[in-house]
């Protein structure tokens, strides 16, 4: 998903990202804990290229 990618930013650093790797980690079966109104949360993992440095 190029287009995603480019519009990530770090929360701490205020950095961009324009290409890269992005996991999500979401949950395998349902996901709404039992007896619970709002999902469960999922994780993103975003592996930037490491030779982005380089091009700026």
């Amino acid at each position: 998903m190029p287009a995603l990618v480019s519009m990530l930013k770090s929360a701490n650093l205020g950095l961009s990202v324009e290409f890269g790797t992005v996991l999500v980690y979401t949950c395998e079966k349902s996901c709404w804990p039992p007896n619970h109104q709002t999902p469960m949360e999922e994780f993103c993992i975003i592996q930037e290229d490491p030779d982005e440095l380089l091009f700026k």
